[in-house]
């Protein structure tokens, strides 16, 4: 992918790429991880980027590596072997991850055996993506949450069928929708008001 960019932030990224590196390196990993790579450009790291895309203006900031990818995202295997390629001397480097990784805990456990991860844990991960555990950890917190059921409800009218892992929209459906098999997924009461969604890299 060829992303066009203005004069004025092909300057700054040149900047932020000349700069001196830190000398350990860092894995970002995301469907596409340009704001990673410039965030740790910018903060002196030269960045290992993982992601579908492998744009020009990320590879001027470090590696790049594009991975095959599926309907879904990543390629579990073709990430893996990556990983572990670029992890093959055994130094574990760290490893900050984004959107396409986080909802799949099982393959963040076997990136965990080759590298630092900072950011939340799989076992984290786990826990989120677990609507039978979830939920009543909301509960017990008095976290406010759309009323959840894990059984289809008799009147279908006012309910959501979502499937735990999903994100950006996908695997939510009506709950009427009989052709979606409902045993992975859990029912949400549906919440008049605006869609909104929220992104952000935090340190600490």
């Amino acid at each position: 992918m060829i992303v066009q960019r203005s004069i004025s932030e092909i300057s700054v990224l040149d900047r932020i790429a000349r700069r001196k590196p830190i000398c350990q390196p860092i894995i970002l990993l995301a469907l596409s991880a340009r704001i990673l790579a410039e965030s740790a450009a910018r903060a002196g790291w030269r960045p290992i980027t993982i992601d579908l895309f492998a744009d020009s203006d990320v590879q001027a900031l470090g590696q790049t590596i594009k991975v095959a990818a599926n309907d879904l995202g990543f390629s579990k295997n073709a990430l893996l072997a990556t990983i572990q390629r670029v992890c093959a001397n055994g130094s574990r480097p760290k490893l900050v991850y984004g959107g396409g990784i986080d909802s799949d805990w099982e393959i963040l456990k076997s990136i965990a055996k080759y590298t630092q991860i900072i950011g939340n844990t799989p076992e984290t991960l786990r826990i989120i993506n677990t609507p039978q555990v979830f939920f009543p950890l909301l509960t017990s917190l008095d976290i406010l949450h759309p009323e959840t059921r894990m059984d289809r409800p008799g009147d279908t009218a006012e309910w959501l069928l979502k499937f735990p892992g999903s994100e950006g929209g996908k695997g939510i459906y009506s709950a009427s929708d009989e052709l979606r098999d409902p045993s992975a997924g859990y029912f949400q009461r549906r919440l008049k008001g605006p869609s909104l969604s929220a992104l952000f890299l935090a340190n600490g």
